[in-house]
């Protein structure tokens, strides 16, 4: 069992919250959903997005829109690491990744 939480806590050891950042961040992926608010993007390989609340009316007009987007990181800003730019318009928005924990219940 220590083994197995040693080998689990390695790659955050090794690179930190970075750890943590979806896969493949400049590959372009194609959105599977927005919220009607603009608050969150989906991408098609099941990485979740937090919009920045000024750019949100932005986010808000790809509801419809099922296409590709390019996805930037930025190891050098705090907070909203991710420029997502929408292939068809050009229009970007900042975001940060939203990371969920499964919760154990004894």
């Amino acid at each position: 069992m220590k083994l197995i939480l040693t080998l689990l806590a390695i790659p955050f050891l090794l690179l930190g919250n970075d750890a943590l950042t979806p896969a493949d961040p400049f590959v372009p992926k194609a959105i599977s959903m927005v919220s009607l608010d603009g608050k969150t993007v989906l991408t098609n390989d099941g990485s979740n997005y937090k919009v920045h609340p000024d750019d949100r009316s932005v986010s808000r007009k790809w509801t419809k829109y099922n296409g590709e987007v390019i996805i930037v990181y930025d190891k050098k800003k705090d907070e909203y690491r991710f420029t997502i730019t929408n292939s068809l318009t050009g229009e970007k928005v900042r975001a940060e990744a939203m990371i969920f924990y499964d919760k154990i219940i004894n």
